[in-house]
């Protein structure tokens, strides 16, 4: 699916869902697991919960700090690599794109099952629907008013992807 569609897609159900106004730094990725499984138990018409014990706060920074330590690696030879720098962490994110919705489904092997699903739909179209999509959050982030729509548009744009990949229906980007 195309990151456009995926961006307005989001659009029209983020009218129906509320999110949270505010964010805050302390329990960062658990607020924003309970506020992914509130989209999908949204999404799939069900009334699921988080799964017990799943250290989210471990999940979230170890995957951001994975992928900016590899970022950082070119920019240690010259800072006319920061292109490169900005590709590298994208490559690792989109391995990682669907830790978090498999992480709320209860996967156990969810690093794995996350790198098998963006195999599945190939890492170079994942990246041609992610990057867009994280300008698109990024972009947002600059705006005064209202600031994270865009991000959870874009959060709720890779959910709309996990569960159509997981439905079968429609698995080519």
């Amino acid at each position: 699916m195309k990151h456009n569609i995926l961006i307005h897609r989001s659009k029209v159900l983020l009218q129906e869902i509320a999110y949270p106004q505010h964010i805050q730094l302390n329990n960062l990725f658990t607020r924003g697991a309970e506020w992914m499984l509130y989209c999908l138990n949204h999404i799939r018409n069900e009334n699921t919960t988080l799964p017990k014990g799943v250290a989210f706060e471990y999940y979230g920074w170890g995957k951001y700090l994975l992928c900016s330590f590899v970022a950082l690696i070119p920019l240690f030879l010259s800072y006319w690599l920061v292109p490169l720098s900005i590709l590298l962490f994208y490559l690792i994110e989109v391995q990682l794109l669907f830790l978090f919705p498999l992480l709320i489904d209860g996967s156990k092997n969810s690093f794995k099952s996350s790198w098998r699903l963006t195999r599945q739909i190939g890492t170079f179209r994942a990246m041609i629907v992610v990057i867009p999509i994280a300008i698109y959050m990024l972009y947002g982030m600059c705006r005064r008013k209202d600031c994270l729509q865009h991000w959870y548009v874009g959060c709720l744009s890779i959910l709309i992807l996990y569960e159509e990949i997981n439905t079968n229906e429609e698995t080519s980007l």
